[in-house]
């Protein structure tokens, strides 16, 4: 049995995501792990608190870096034909898609350090003119 702390943040309404303004289908949305659906809105709202627009972003060579560990989410999200490893390993590149960028995408698994490993390359990256704009986050 898991033992869960007195005390948690928790996410309301995990399952509801507009996947209409991310140009996903109703059916491709209810495939999409919830924490992935998170990261299309928080990628969104991270270019938009920058002062950007995320339509001038479209084509551009931006680099996306996700940091990740593992997947908690119940596995009744699964699709039939991935499993959650799949799901996982291609989530900078399915935010590209999302936003129709063209930069590098780039996934990392390093336990604990995973987010700041990709701060790390990304910075790498940014430096070495790998990459006009770069995306940073972790799940």
């Amino acid at each position: 049995k898991i033992a869960l702390p007195v005390r948690r943040g928790q996410l309301r309404s995990i399952n509801k995501f507009d996947f209409d303004f991310f140009k996903h289908t109703e059916e491709e949305a209810n495939l999409i792990d919830p924490q992935i659906r998170l990261l299309h809105e928080t990628t969104y709202e991270a270019i938009y608190d920058a002062g950007l627009i995320v339509e001038d972003l479209r084509g551009s060579n931006t680099g996306v870096y996700i940091g990740t560990c593992y997947n908690d989410t119940e596995s009744a999200q699964r699709s039939k034909q991935f499993d959650v490893d799949a799901i996982i390993s291609i989530t900078a590149s399915r935010i590209s898609a999302t936003f129709d960028f063209r930069g590098p995408c780039f996934v990392n698994d390093t336990a604990c350090a995973s987010s700041l490993s990709c701060l790390n390359e990304a910075y790498l990256a940014m430096k070495n003119g790998i990459t006009d704009n770069i995306i940073v986050g972790g799940l």
